[in-house]
């Protein structure tokens, strides 16, 4: 479905949705905006940490796991 188009089906359930409810329409959208902005870059960031720890004795690997 294209975008303009899956907008404007939003935009028209939206307008459906009773005046008492928008606000928590509203914060619902939100977070889910902010938490899809936040998962961006993880695995960028997650990735500069693999293999930190091929130097690390057994003994501090094992303290970490348990």
């Amino acid at each position: 479905m294209e975008t303009s188009n899956l907008r404007t089906r939003l935009l028209s359930e939206i307008n459906l949705i009773p005046e008492e409810k928008l606000e928590e329409l509203y914060n619902f959208i939100h977070d889910f905006r902010v938490a899809v902005e936040a998962s961006k870059g993880k695995p960028e960031k997650i990735m500069q940490f693999a293999g930190s720890w091929d130097d690390m004795s057994d003994e501090t690997f094992a303290d970490l796991n348990s």
